[in-house]
């Protein structure tokens, strides 16, 4: 049955990363598409904003949309950056934001987000509440507030940057959050870090500030390096004996009828050693990895 979550000072969150994975090709689905991956970030975002812990880290693929999902989270669009489709699923069919991102205007002359094209991280029945001009103290958050209150119409980037004197090539549009939160990239691989294994990831570190400009994600960079490790063991190094009991009891339950089954499933796939057989998406960074350390192709 469902269960409160507790507070705390810590959220971890590795978001599902199935619809965002470069290896789905033509089957990779953005944020807004509803399947697991936007679904289970768009949750996270959404409880940040409710328990509002002082830390978090998200993790996902290096093809994640990175940039959205920090305009999600900040809730601060860099308006140069509102036409940039790297990384976005079906990129060719995104619309100009100029013409796109639309608002209404209530009853207080306050913008209110309706539609958003999939380039743009902004939530659609968002506030916004100003602009901050791209010479100027990012704090310096000026408001927006309409004169045509109660309009029935909507309007387009374009039409209220026009009104307010925004530019679109330098200003950052700021949208009101219950909780203010500033972000840091970096991407990181496991083998990096003393283990033996290609594995190319982001992390986002995520902390509570006011200041745009607060810099606390430089020491998290710095941890990262700290953590480095040189790679020292093989993988057979962290693999169990072969007279050990769980691979004993795993080796029995092969010989089982679910075990034959999933065997039988198994030799249909390509051989992993095989580069041209398997199409190992990471192939050039894992040949060249081994190469420069005398690894031998199958040697593990």
């Amino acid at each position: 049955r469902p269960q409160a979550v507790p507070d705390g000072n810590l959220f971890i969150a590795g978001t599902s990363c199935k619809d965002f994975s470069m290896l789905k090709g033509t089957a990779r689905k953005d944020i807004e598409d509803k399947g697991t991956s936007g679904e289970t970030f768009l949750s996270a975002v959404e409880f940040l904003e409710q328990k509002q812990p002082p830390v978090a880290i998200f993790e996902n693929v290096t093809g994640a949309p990175w940039i959205k999902m920090q305009e999600y989270l900040t809730g601060r669009l860099n308006l140069k950056d509102r036409n940039d489709t790297k990384n976005i699923t079906g990129a060719g069919k995104a619309k100009s934001a100029d013409d796109s991102v639309k608002f209404s205007i209530d009853e207080n002359g306050r913008y209110v987000v309706e539609e958003v094209p999939r380039q743009v991280g902004m939530r659609a029945g968002s506030l916004v509440e100003g602009f901050v001009k791209g010479d100027s103290n990012p704090n310096n958050v000026r408001p927006l507030v309409s004169a045509k209150k109660g309009s029935k119409g909507l309007v387009t980037l374009k039409q209220l940057a026009k009104e307010h004197g925004i530019n679109l090539n330098a200003d950052i549009l700021v949208m009101e959050k219950k909780a203010r939160y500033c972000t840091q990239l970096v991407k990181v691989d496991t083998k990096s870090y003393g283990l033996p294994q290609t594995r190319n990831r982001k992390y986002l570190f995520i902390w509570r500030s006011d200041d745009p400009e607060d810099d606390l994600g430089d020491y998290f960079l710095e941890i990262m390096k700290h953590l480095e490790t040189p790679l020292l063991y093989s993988m057979d190094a962290f693999l169990l004996p072969e007279t050990h009991d769980r691979i004993r009891c795993f080796r029995e339950a092969l010989r089982s009828g679910p075990g034959l089954m999933v065997h039988r499933d198994r030799a249909k796939e390509p051989n992993f050693w095989d580069w041209d057989e398997a199409g190992i998406k990471d192939l050039t960074l894992h040949k060249a990895f081994r190469q420069n350390r005398g690894i031998e192709d199958e040697v593990r």
